[in-house]
């Protein structure tokens, strides 16, 4: 619950959280995808998934987490997950092996019945 205190108080983050909701409702709806601002590039979305995965890392470790605690940063997971965005001019998480413990996260936050549609 510190963590997602620290997400909901970090402005870099929640901006980053705020387009990749545009982009991610832009595809959703088939409408015209959001041009990210000069002001933000792709390697700084990538700091999302950066303050995400040691919390994956975690609840994988973990043998008292509950499915809940997937949970708590499941739509910023999802979000980073299905974003092109992000991944812009680097290889996509779940092909990199940099990302590996992000991609774990992922497949572990889906194996726990959440997705981005599911009220995430």
């Amino acid at each position: 619950m510190e963590r997602k205190l620290a997400l909901d108080d970090d402005p870099e983050l929640l901006r980053a959280i705020f387009l990749l909701k545009k982009e991610i409702d832009a595809r959703r709806n088939n409408k015209k995808v959001p041009v990210i601002t000069d002001e933000i590039s792709s390697e700084d979305l990538r700091n999302l998934p950066a303050f995400l995965e040691p919390i994956g890392i975690y609840l994988q470790y973990n043998p008292a987490t509950f499915k809940t605690a997937y949970g708590i940063f499941s739509e910023e997971v999802m979000l980073c997950a299905e974003s092109t965005y992000l991944w812009e001019g680097d290889v996509p998480y779940d092909k990199s092996a940099y990302w590996r413990s992000f991609a774990a996260f992922v497949q572990d936050t889906k194996k726990h019945g959440y997705t981005l549609w599911n009220g995430a």
